[in-house]
């Protein structure tokens, strides 16, 4: 890849023994694991910008810290980028698609936020749910559920709704 490009992703800095690091995260999961790297990565991590090309990538990094980095030090960056997905890049592309493919093949949807907003587990979180309406000044038990319905909008294309009964 001559002129890489970072996808827009989250990055912060976090220590680590002693030491200041930037954790690059993709909020959209499509980028399975953070990776961390060191100031001077960052650096050259910033300047992906589709338009840079290695040699201009060399040059800022050698104005900006004196020190020459290596092609096959650039590469590894670059190249560990693009398999972890944080590139916008044909390796993201075919990323991207799986995930659609996987999402439209599956029946249910994975609660996104279980374990951390509410209960993961299923048992639980009736239970929790439950709870809402048994507490003093709530409304009561509610009723066994008869149906689930669940609207969503496809990629293109209009609301759909869909139901499932007992």
């Amino acid at each position: 890849m001559e002129k890489p490009k970072i996808r827009p992703v989250e990055a912060f800095p976090i220590e680590q023994n002693g030491q200041t690091l930037i954790c690059l995260r993709d909020q959209t999961g499509i980028a399975r694991d953070p990776i961390v790297v060191g100031m001077g990565a960052y650096f050259l991590i910033t300047l992906f910008d589709g338009a840079n090309t290695l040699a201009d990538l060399h040059a800022a990094f050698t104005r900006r810290f004196g020190q020459f980095v290596s092609p096959e030090q650039l590469r590894a960056l670059i190249d560990a980028l693009d398999s972890a997905h944080f590139l916008d890049s044909p390796a993201y592309t075919a990323r991207l698609q799986e995930v659609r493919e996987e999402f439209l093949r599956s029946p249910q949807r994975p609660a996104a936020l279980a374990g951390l907003c509410y209960e993961k587990d299923p048992p639980k979180l009736h239970k929790e749910i439950e709870s809402f309406f048994t507490a003093p000044g709530a409304p009561g038990r509610i009723p066994a559920q008869r149906a689930h319905l669940a609207a969503y909008r496809p990629a293109a294309g209009r609301t759909r709704v869909r139901a499932r009964v007992r």
